[in-house]
C-alpha cells in the first residue's frame, strides 16, 4: 500500500525502497517536503477496521489532512477528531436516490413524479447510502419498470437483502458481513440473538437473558456492538438495530436454530412472569413471589412502562407459532397484558390488538380460565371503541366458556361487563344493576369467595346509581366495596371504589349543603390519586383529578382545584376523550371566572346531555354565576313566579339555568362534571 501511495505522491518507482519500514520513512519525508513547498495532501482511507491500518499513514505535518471512514469506534482517536455520521433524514435520502438515478439516466422522472413511492423506497433502504445506490442502479437497469413494483419486492422481509444486491461491488449483505466477521465469537452470538426478540429494541436485562448472562456482564458486549455500529443505544439501557441489520441478524440466527429457539423460549417465559407480577402490583394484590420481581408498585410500573411494547410484540409474534406450548404461553401473556393495558385509556389500541390475538387462541385453548378472561378483555376493548354489538357477543362467549369450566364468578364478571354495555346503550339502570347483583352473588358463592370480584361489582353498582343521580342509594354499595378492598389491602380496588365514592359524596355535598361529605370526598379522592400515581396509572389519576378538582373548587380552594382540572383536561385531550375534555374545559373556564370574581353575572352555554337526569324541561343549559352586587331576576323551573336573587350574594355563588328565549329558569341540579365512573372488571 505504501508503495502505491509514494507513486501517487510523485516518487519514482525506481526510488521506492523494498523494505516496508524504509517505505514508511520515505512516505513521511515526502509529505514533509510537500509541506515545505506549501502543498497540502488530503488522504482518504475508506472502511478501516483497525487503527493499525491508518496509524502509520497519519502525516507529521499539520498542513496535511487524513479522513478515515469506519464502522468501528477507536479509543486511540481523540473524540474531538471523530465525526459521527447518523442515519440520513428522509428528505436527504430521497434526494440522494433521485440524484443517483438521474446520474445514470438524466431524463428519468419516475421518482419525481411519484414522491410518496420514492419516500417508501428510501424507508425500505433504511436511508442507508449503500442501499440507496443499489436501488438507483436497479432502477437504471429497467427504465420502464414502475417503481411501485420495486417497493413491493423490497417490502418482503424474506427477500429484501437478496434484492439489495448489485453484484459483488454493491451488496448490503456483503457490507454487513464484513463487520460481522470482525467480531469475536461471543459478540457474533449476541448480535445473532438480538433479532430473536420481537418489537424492535431490547432492554439490558432481556439482552442478558438471551445469552444467560447478568446485566453487568452483557452491557460491555452490547457497547462493543455499538462501537461496531451494528446496534445503537437509542435510549438509556435499551438497544436497537436498523431494519436491514435486523434482517441480517435474523438470517444468521436461522443458521443456529437450536440456540435461537432456546433464546426465544427464555424470552417468552421471562416476559410472561414479569407481566404477571406487574399485573398483580398494578391492578391487584401482590404476593411474595411478585415482591421478589418488583419490591414496590413504582418498580413494577416503571418496568411495564418500558417493556410493554416488547411484551405486546412478543404476544403478537409468538401467537403465530403452531406449537401448542407457545400458544398456551401466549394466551397467558395476553391475559396479563390485558389486565394492565385495559386500565389506561391511552393504551386502548395496544389493548385491543393484544385482546384480538388472545381471542383468536380461545377455540383450541386448554386453559379455559384464561380463555374466558381474554374474551372479557376483548369485549372490554370493543366496548371502549363503542362497538357495542361485538362487545356483547364477546362477553356472551366469555360467560359461556366460564360456565362450561365451572367458573361462575368469571361468568358473573362477564355479565357485569354486559351490563356496562347496556348502560352505554341507554338501558334502564335498574335492569342493569340486576346484572351487577348477580355478579356479587356469584362472587360470594364461589369456593373460595372471590372478594375482589365482589368489591368490583359493588363499585359498579354504586357508579351506575350515581351516574343516574341516585346518590343516596349509591352510598351503601360503594362503602361496602371500599370496606372489602381495605380488608384485602387491595390498593387499586381502593382507588377505584374511592373514585366513585368520592364523586357521589361530592354530589350529595352540594345537594344537602353538607361540608363533611365534601371533606370526606376530598380525602378519598386524594388517596385514590396517590394510589394511581404510584402505579403509573395516568388514566385513573386523570379521572380522580377531575373529581378532586371539582370538590376543591366547590370549597373555593381554587389554587388546588383548578390545576387538578387542568391536568385532567390535558390527559383527556391527549387520549382522545373529546367529549369529556370539552366538559372539563368549560368547568375550568367557569371556575377561573369564579376565582377572579370579576363579573356581575355571566352565562356559559353547556351541553344538554350533561344534565340529562335533572333537566326535565329539555331546554338549553347555562351556568349562572352571581357577583355580590345588583339583583338578578330568574324564572324558576315549573313555577310561574320569578325568583329574586337579592343583594348581597356570596361571590361566585352558582346556579344552573335552563335558557328560554330571554328568560331563565333555575333547575335543582348541582355543579357539573363529577361523574361517577363504572368500570369493566376482567378477573385474573
Amino acid at each position: 500500500m505504501l508503495s502505491k501511495l509514494l507513486i501517487l505522491l510523485g516518487v519514482e518507482d525506481s526510488e521506492i525502497a523494498a523494505d516496508p519500514a524504509e517505505q514508511a520513512i520515505q512516505y513521511q519525508e515526502r509529505l514533509t517536503a510537500l509541506a515545505a513547498e506549501g502543498k497540502s495532501v488530503l488522504l482518504w482511507l475508506d472502511n478501516a477496521s483497525d487503527p493499525s491500518q491508518f496509524g502509520p499513514l497519519r502525516p507529521a505535518s499539520a498542513v496535511h489532512r487524513v479522513v478515515v471512514t469506519t464502522r468501528e469506534t477507536f479509543a486511540s482517536v481523540p473524540k474531538p477528531q471523530v465525526v459521527d455520521v447518523g442515519v440520513m433524514e428522509s428528505d436527504d435520502a430521497v434526494e440522494l436516490l433521485v440524484s443517483a438515478v438521474e446520474a445514470r439516466i438524466p431524463d428519468d422522472a419516475r421518482l419525481i413524479e411519484d414522491p410518496q413511492t420514492a419516500l417508501r423506497l428510501a424507508e425500505l433502504c433504511d436511508h442507508l447510502p449503500l442501499a440507496l445506490q443499489i436501488v438507483s442502479a436497479l432502477l437504471a437497469d429497467e427504465p420502464d419498470r414502475p417503481i411501485s413494483e420495486l417497493v413491493i419486492e423490497l417490502a418482503s422481509e424474506e427477500d429484501r437483502l437478496n434484492s439489495l444486491d448489485y453484484g459483488g461491488e454493491l451488496s448490503v449483505r456483503a457490507a454487513f458481513a464484513l463487520s460481522y466477521r470482525r467480531l469475536p465469537d461471543n459478540l457474533k452470538r449476541l448480535f445473532r440473538l438480538l433479532s430473536v426478540v420481537p418489537g424492535g429494541d431490547v432492554g439490558l436485562v432481556a439482552a442478558g437473558w438471551l445469552i444467560d448472562a447478568s446485566h453487568t456482564a452483557v452491557r460491555p458486549q452490547l457497547m462493543a456492538l455499538v462501537r461496531s455500529h451494528l446496534i445503537q443505544q437509542h435510549v438509556r439501557n435499551r438497544w436497537s438495530m436498523h431494519d436491514l441489520l435486523r434482517l441480517y441478524s435474523a438470517e444468521l440466527s436461522a443458521e443456529h436454530p437450536e440456540d435461537a429457539e432456546r433464546a426465544l423460549k427464555v424470552i417468552v417465559v421471562k416476559y410472561l412472569l414479569g407481566v404477571g407480577a406487574a399485573a398483580d402490583w398494578l391492578t391487584g394484590v401482590p404476593n411474595d413471589t411478585n415482591r421478589r420481581y418488583f419490591p414496590t408498585a413504582q418498580h413494577a410500573a416503571a418496568w411495564f412502562e418500558e417493556e410493554h411494547p416488547t411484551a405486546s410484540a412478543i404476544a403478537l409474534s409468538v401467537a403465530k407459532r403452531p406449537e401448542r406450548e407457545y400458544r398456551e404461553l401466549t394466551l397467558a401473556l395476553a391475559v396479563g397484558l390485558g389486565e394492565i393495558l385495559g386500565s389506561q385509556r391511552h393504551w386502548l389500541k395496544e389493548f385491543h390488538d393484544v385482546a384480538v390475538v388472545g381471542a383468536s387462541l380461545v377455540p383450541a385453548a386448554e386453559n379455559r380460565h384464561y380463555a374466558a378472561c381474554v374474551l372479557n378483555h376483548y369485549g372490554s376493548a370493543l366496548r371502549k371503541m363503542r362497538q357495542f354489538d361485538d362487545a356483547l357477543e364477546a362477553f356472551r362467549r366469555a360467560a359461556e366458556v366460564a360456565e362450561e369450566a365451572g367458573l361462575e364468578w368469571v361468568a358473573g364478571a362477564a355479565r357485569t361487563n354486559m351490563g356496562n354495555v347496556y348502560l352505554d346503550q341507554g338501558r334502564d339502570v335498574d335492569e342493569v344493576v340486576q346484572f351487577y347483583w348477580e355478579d356479587v352473588r356469584a362472587c360470594q358463592e364461589s369456593d373460595p369467595p372471590h372478594r375482589r370480584g365482589e368489591a368490583a361489582a359493588l363499585s359498579n353498582i354504586g357508579g351506575a346509581l350515581g351516574d343516574a343521580g341516585r346518590y343516596t342509594e349509591a352510598l351503601s354499595p360503594l362503602r361496602e366495596a371500599m370496606s372489602i378492598c381495605r380488608d384485602l389491602d387491595d390498593k387499586p380496588g381502593i382507588a377505584s371504589a374511592g373514585k366513585n365514592l368520592g364523586a357521589v359524596l361530592g354530589r350529595l355535598a352540594r345537594i344537602e349543603d353538607n361540608q363533611a361529605y365534601l371533606e370526606e370526598a376530598i380525602a378519598l379522592l386524594q388517596e385514590a390519586a396517590e394510589i394511581y400515581k404510584e402505579r403509573g396509572n395516568y388514566s385513573g389519576w386523570a379521572e380522580v383529578a377531575n373529581n378532586l378538582g371539582q370538590a376543591q373548587c366547590q370549597l373555593r380552594r381554587f389554587s388546588e382545584g383548578i390545576p387538578n382540572l387542568e391536568a385532567a383536561l390535558r390527559y383527556f385531550e391527549e387520549s382522545g376523550q373529546s367529549d369529556l375534555a370539552k366538559n372539563v374545559r368549560e368547568d375550568v373556564e367557569s371556575y377561573r371566572m369564579d376565582a377572579s370574581g370579576g363579573r356581575p353575572w355571566s352565562a356559559t352555554t353547556l351541553e344538554p346531555d350533561r344534565y340529562r337526569f335533572t333537566n326535565t324541561s329539555g331546554g338549553r343549559l347555562a351556568q349562572i354565576t352571581l357577583a355580590p352586587f345588583g339583583a338578578t331576576q330568574v324564572m324558576v323551573e315549573n313555577s310561574p313566579d320569578p325568583h329574586i336573587v337579592p343583594e348581597p350574594v356570596a361571590n361566585g355563588g352558582s346556579f344552573v339555568a335552563v335558557v328560554r328565549g330571554r328568560g331563565m329558569r333555575i333547575t335543582a341540579t348541582a355543579m357539573p362534571s363529577m361523574v361517577p365512573v363504572y368500570l369493566d372488571f376482567s378477573p385474573a
